[in-house]
């Protein structure tokens, strides 16, 4: 059955993938934006299920115990909340910008913008 699932789940994975040839999809920003949810959504779907053990008693892990599978939600979290304060922390101890860059009024005028 977990087979099946993988095999139905790559499958549209391999569409998104054709999908991000079109130009015009790449050029509109909100089917970019639906695409590239999809595509990180299947991604971890795919690695649970290359990590997650494959034996006979492995589905007890997710039905024994209620709070088993909040691991599978925590961890990842708190990883990423730890890495993003510290991101920002780090961010907001330097300057955006070079403070004394003799070109800053030059590079900030409105033909250098894109």
């Amino acid at each position: 059955m977990v087979d099946h699932l993988l095999a139905g789940l790559r499958l549209p994975l391999a569409d998104s993938v054709r999908l991000l040839l079109s130009r015009d999809i790449k050029r509109n920003k909100q089917k970019m934006i639906w695409i590239t949810c999809f595509m990180l959504f299947a991604r971890c779907v795919d690695m649970f299920w290359l990590i997650e053990p494959n034996f006979s008693d492995a589905a007890r892990n997710l039905v024994g115990e209620p709070l088993s599978i909040l691991a599978y939600i925590t961890v990842p979290a708190t990883v990423i909340a730890l890495w993003s304060a510290y991101y920002m922390t780090q961010l907001m101890a330097r300057p955006l910008v070079v403070v004394n860059d003799p070109h800053l009024e030059e590079m900030l005028e409105p033909e250098h913008a894109h």
